[in-house]
């Protein structure tokens, strides 16, 4: 969802159709996670009455179509989790669960802000690492 915010720029894009592309993005997420590709109809359920007034199966599978030509079908994202475990592996803090834990959430939270997509995830492990190590 962020990918696609960033390159259509979030300021064209609608915000009343934000329930639509978070919807969206969770029904593509599921497609590449699980074995079977999830049901639109099914997955529209969860939402809330007013949310379904506004978002139409159909709608989803346009915007699905619009995002992946968008990012390219490149929907892989490099996260900072892979090179967290390998930072705390080679410091010897992979065995403790706090240190994994805490720089697990600090690396969650700086995903949760717009400035740190600017940073590669593998930065944003390290100095979680070394934040945590520090910490601890």
């Amino acid at each position: 969802m962020d990918r696609y915010l960033i390159q259509v720029g979030h300021w064209n894009f609608p915000r009343t159709k934000l329930c639509l592309l978070a919807t969206t993005a969770i029904i593509l997420a599921a497609k590449m996670d699980e074995k079977y590709a999830p049901n639109v109809e099914f997955t529209l359920e969860f939402l809330t009455c007013e949310e379904k007034e506004k978002v139409f199966p159909e709608d989803v599978f346009n915007l699905e179509a619009e995002v992946l030509m968008k990012l390219g079908f490149d929907l892989q994202f490099p996260g900072p989790v892979a090179p967290m475990d390998r930072y705390l592996h080679l410091l010897g803090y992979n065995k403790s669960r706090l240190m994994v834990r805490m720089t697990y959430q600090i690396c969650k939270f700086a995903m949760n802000e717009p400035v740190f997509l600017n940073f590669q995830p593998s930065m944003i492990a390290a100095c979680a690492a070394i934040i945590c190590v520090n910490i601890y």
